[in-house]
């Protein structure tokens, strides 16, 4: 099977997925036991000062939602995810199952919503590298105008139910998840978790994880019965 640009995208979730199950594991592991014992030195005029690494280091018992470390690990890897799921909705390349129609298809009229939602939560994390995630114009701009084009209001609403998304392999996920707010209130003197908490940005990661895998599994399975069709004609 060709490489596409959709496996290409599921490869990036897929690593990033797994990049940030082992940074949240170690700041788990940080927060409990040790401090980095590391040596002090200069490389072409950067000082690297172990004691910046023990004032920030994770204290015992540190709330590890709270901590420096695990914080950048999530919101690098939400940022990654949600960047591949971006690039993957807007490729009409793939000869075999796009990942926009697979996703149109999975989610029916929540798509325009999740698409939203996808690109505003890509755009604030792209320039953010701290909790804050304070928003920019050119963060919500294009989203803005495209719900006052097609639709009544600037109002999303994405809510997910695992069981009717996905196959039962999926049931062990929670039941439902919610993200709604009205671009109408999103403005620069906003922040990203006034719009959405890191909980709900979490239920995104895993969605987003989710389809596609879903997609991976499901374009192999369309390209065998492809296969399988020409294999016919030939006979």
């Amino acid at each position: 099977m060709e490489k596409s640009i959709g496996q290409e995208v599921y490869e990036q979730i897929s690593s990033t997925w797994c990049f940030m199950h082992v940074g949240l594991a170690i700041d788990s592991l940080v927060c409990k036991s040790f401090k980095p014992q590391v040596p002090d030195f200069i490389s072409r005029g950067h000082h690297f000062d172990s004691r910046i690494i023990n004032h920030f280091w994770p204290q015992k018992d540190t709330n590890q939602n709270q901590t420096y470390f695990g914080s950048h690990i999530f919101y690098l890897s939400a940022r990654e995810i949600f960047s591949g799921i971006v690039e993957g909705l807007k490729n009409k390349d793939d000869d075999i199952l796009t990942f926009r129609e697979f996703v149109e298809k999975m989610l029916k009229d929540q798509y325009d919503d999740f698409n939203i939602i996808i690109n505003f939560c890509r755009n604030v994390l792209s320039h953010n590298v701290t909790e804050q995630h304070r928003l920019l114009s050119s963060d919500f701009e294009s989203q803005k105008k495209y719900l006052i084009k097609h639709k009544e209001n600037l109002y999303v609403n994405l809510n997910i139910e695992y069981s009717k998304v996905f196959s039962p392999k999926y049931s062990h996920q929670q039941d439902t998840f919610t993200i709604a707010f009205d671009f109408a209130d999103v403005s620069e003197d906003k922040f990203l978790n006034d719009f959405i908490s890191p909980t709900q940005l979490m239920q995104l990661v895993v969605l987003s994880a989710g389809l596609a895998e879903t997609y991976i599994n499901t374009r192999a399975h369309c390209h065998i019965e492809e296969q399988r069709e020409k294999a016919k004609k030939k006979v």
